[in-house]
């Protein structure tokens, strides 16, 4: 049988991103949840409900909040690696780079939100990776 995460370690912890700081282009501070009640079977009678809802549970956000679009949100992330020539108990080690968030707050792979059927979205988040490495 598989070891899988509850659904607490696996899918309550995603919402905390969305709890930080403020609604995109407004002034409106995210709404504060504990991990119990972000999911639907919670009852929190003056919350007030938007559709479509998260199926991982509340957020703080309504509507889209951060995301593009209603629908599936794509995005590509590249995975930029080189080999250091090291080994370490038998394993080769490798290098990869990472960028800083737009408010410095964590490291991320370089990546964009792209449609299901943009092919130059990989193009375009190498050149805006690169051009950022070689600005500074």
């Amino acid at each position: 049988m598989l070891n899988r995460p509850s659904i607490k370690e696996f899918f309550l912890p995603i919402h905390r991103f969305c709890l930080k700081g403020f609604y995109p282009g407004t002034s409106t501070k995210h709404q504060q949840r504990d991990d119990e009640q972000v999911p639907w079977t919670v009852d929190l009678s003056k919350y007030s409900v938007y559709y479509p809802l998260n199926p991982l549970g509340r957020t703080g956000s309504c509507g889209r909040g951060e995301l593009k679009r209603w629908t599936v949100n794509y995005q590509t992330h590249l995975v930029i690696m080189c080999s250091t020539n090291d080994t370490i108990a038998g394993k080769e080690i490798f290098k990869y780079m990472m960028e800083k968030s737009k408010n410095n707050s964590y490291y991320r792979l370089p990546s964009t939100w792209t449609t299901g059927t943009n092919t130059d979205a990989i193009k375009k988040t190498l050149k805006r990776f690169l051009l950022n490495i070689y600005q500074t």
